[in-house]
């Protein structure tokens, strides 16, 4: 096989959190696959001890439990890990966005480009009726990490390649 070390890499990221507010809310989970266009490198993920009590509507839709991350470290804890997994590649996500502002309201700051897949498939996908960005996350597709981070890698190694002979 020949090598692939000379590839771009990316990290589709996902994180699982409390809520939608980055400066109130706390990320319970967080997920990171570093791929390139032909192959997984590696992958992590990490449950996280928020600092309040876990909704139970977040509970229900995660499938987190206060007991699952009753040991886990706070996310200060992992920050310097997490920077040091993602270094300066893009990071890709669906509503990346929502992501990065979580990272960002939980105290890591986050200067990588960013590839929304949702964006992406909203363009590439706009005749689709059934396509799952449209409204809410069907339940028949994976919530949690790192399925998500998954389906951020399908959508970007999957996109056509154009050579610098056609830009």
């Amino acid at each position: 096989m020949a090598s692939t070390s000379h590839l771009p890499e990316y990290v589709a990221l996902d994180v699982e959190t409390t809520g939608l507010n980055p400066q109130y809310d706390d990320i319970i989970e967080v997920a990171l696959i570093i791929f390139n266009e032909r192959e997984e490198i590696s992958r992590y993920s990490q449950l996280v001890k928020p600092r309040r009590a876990l909704p139970m509507a977040i509970s229900r839709l995660t499938g987190i439990t206060e007991e699952m991350l009753a040991d886990a470290p706070r996310f200060i804890d992992i920050q310097n890990e997490l920077r040091e997994r993602i270094g300066d590649r893009p990071i890709v996500g669906h509503n990346i966005a929502f992501d990065i502002g979580m990272l960002e309201g939980n105290g890591l700051a986050v200067t990588n480009p960013v590839i929304d897949t949702y964006t992406l498939a909203t363009g590439l996908l706009h005749d689709a009726p059934n396509y799952p960005g449209r409204g809410r996350w069907p339940s028949s597709l994976p919530h949690r990490l790192p399925k998500r981070s998954d389906i951020g890698r399908s959508v970007i190694r999957s996109l056509p390649r154009t050579s610098s002979a056609n830009c």
